[in-house]
């Protein structure tokens, strides 16, 4: 009997995009809420400023660490791994404004 590889399929409509998500450099920001559903994630960062994205609820802390995005980068959520929690991220600097697609 030959094993059956597991694949994601969209079972949604279609992706959710999100408005304009303002960051600051002070306070963790939730950016996704939880879905148990998520099968693609992804954030982009437009502005010249660097984030920190981290799969954790904003509530746990306001440490500058996580996924590095450059400014003007753009971050995706790996094929293999889904991460269904909340996630929120917080700028270096500044006040920049991100942008995510989930389905």
């Amino acid at each position: 009997m030959a094993d059956r590889i597991g694949q994601n399929i969209n079972v949604k409509d279609k992706a959710v995009l999100s408005g304009n998500i303002a960051l600051n450099s002070s306070t963790a920001v939730t950016i996704q809420a939880i879905d148990l559903r998520r099968i693609f994630w992804s954030v982009s960062n437009p502005e010249n400023f660097a984030i920190y994205v981290k799969l954790q609820a904003a509530s746990i802390d306001n440490d500058k660490n996580g996924i590095y995005i450059a400014g003007n980068g753009y971050w995706e959520m790996p094929s293999g791994d889904k991460y269904t929690g909340e996630i929120c991220a917080i700028a270096a600097s500044d006040t920049p404004e991100v942008f995510t697609t989930q389905y």
